[in-house]
């Protein structure tokens, strides 16, 4: 990713010092040496980082003159910046946050001026004031080079070798985010704090009023009534989802009951506007309920089968027979299915449910091909003795062959033709 600029038009994809010089590595092969080049800056980009970076250093300042917490390190970024700072045992509150942002704003109103000035340690007995993670002088490492010291008037002096403002006013103003994090660094616990510098907050802002319209339109009410109408809806989730969970209860019940109990071979469900995911998990739980139930109570069962099948719900005309006689005809929807085939106790049980569930991929003659396949029914939990006080565990059942197939049958009216076709042949029970 380029670094927002450009020598002789090609972009610039990194910058690294060597030997005291900063060489920069383009996108594409260099112009010659020794030729005159124009390098193009992208000044909003700069403009930003100078806001960002002048506004963690003075953050930093009035984070250790306030409390004595000083910087550990920070984070530039396209969105969001942060400043993790060595809290010790400290708890950072909301009050303590509003303290800090209160005192930056402060010195960003007194217009400090900021300036960048080369400190030699070998001519000058040097500052006797840096805020800096690094000392200045090291004996061990021998003769100490020339450093870059970014002096925020009398608020703060710091090794630093970025861009800045050149003045605290040019930063505007700086907001801190709710978006705190603790971690141990090196034994010594820290605190992460998200901000905000200079003209990111005017486009902060404008995101937010974009976002609380959007809310306000979704919820139908202003801002001081967006939480109690939150409160209201999600009350008013919970119930639907109270209540769909004992409609699927129920509608597995009512199925499985109709499976074991009918005589028809063909039980026939038009599940109307019902997810096909949820349509899923509505058979499977009847597979297993049915496995259960045999499990519970060994019998010759014969082969049953379920058809669900997701319809639209018919949506009823207005003004009569004739007024929908005269409405525009509904454009064809592809319903699809799951058939479920649970085969009885015969040795050759999973042939015959392979077998029945292949009979739908033949009975379907629409222009879009059937895609069944095979999805794994869960088994079902064993039986066996119940309670403490069982003598002995009856030994389990085997478990019934079951295959369930998804597929897609082209329209209504090719389902009709399906259910008709089965009818001649099987007895179907339509729910």
């Amino acid at each position: 990713m380029a670094i927002c600029a450009q020598i002789a038009g090609i972009p610039v994809m990194d910058v690294q010092r060597h030997d005291g010089l900063c060489v920069h590595y383009l996108a594409t092969v260099p112009p010659p040496a020794g030729m005159t080049v124009e390098v193009a800056l992208d000044w909003e980009h700069r403009w930003d980082v100078m806001q960002q970076h002048s506004g963690q250093h003075l953050f930093s300042a009035t984070a250790l003159a306030t409390f004595g917490w000083r910087t550990y390190r920070w984070d530039y970024r396209p969105d969001i910046c942060s400043v993790e700072l060595v809290t010790e045992s400290a708890i950072v509150t909301e009050d303590v946050l509003a303290q800090l942002e209160r005192a930056v704003n402060a010195a960003i109103g007194r217009a400090h001026p900021v300036a960048a000035r080369i400190h030699n340690p070998e001519d000058d007995a040097g500052p006797t004031r840096v805020t800096s993670k690094q000392s200045l002088f090291n004996a061990s490492l021998g003769p100490t080079p020339p450093v870059r010291i970014i002096e925020i008037d009398t608020a703060d002096s710091c090794t630093c070798c970025g861009t800045h403002v050149s003045n605290t006013s040019e930063l505007q103003l700086f907001k801190i985010l709710p978006t705190v994090t603790t971690r141990r660094r090196s034994g010594l616990p820290t605190t992460t704090i998200s901000f905000l510098a200079g003209g990111r907050i005017l486009g902060f802002m404008s995101h937010l009023l974009q976002v609380d319209q959007a809310v306000g339109a979704l919820l139908s009410c202003s801002r001081p009534e967006y939480a109690q109408m939150i409160e209201y809806n999600k009350t008013r989730l919970n119930d639907a989802r109270a209540l769909s969970s004992s409609l699927l209860s129920h509608t597995c019940g009512f199925l499985h009951t109709t499976m074991r109990t009918s005589s028809a071979d063909v039980t026939v469900w038009r599940a109307f506007d019902v997810p096909i995911e949820q349509l899923k998990t509505i058979v499977l739980k009847i597979a297993q309920l049915l496995q259960q139930s045999h499990a519970e109570a060994p019998a010759a069962r014969p082969a049953r089968q379920l058809l669900a099948v997701s319809c639209p719900a018919p949506v009823p005309a207005k003004g009569g027979k004739k007024a929908a006689d005269q409405q525009p005809a509904q454009p064809q929807q592809t319903l699809p299915y799951l058939l479920l085939t649970v085969a009885g106790d015969a040795p050759d049980a999973e042939a015959l449910a392979t077998a029945a569930s292949d009979a739908l991929v033949s009975a379907v003659q629409g222009p879009l091909p059937n895609t069944c396949y095979r999805i794994a029914v869960p088994p079902a939990a064993g039986g066996g003795g119940r309670g403490r006080g069982a003598a002995a565990a009856a030994p389990a059942a085997a478990p019934l062959a079951s295959i369930c197939c998804q597929g897609t049958i082209a329209s209504q009216a090719e389902l009709d033709h399906v259910l008709q076709a089965w009818g001649a042949s099987r007895q179907l029970h339509l729910c």
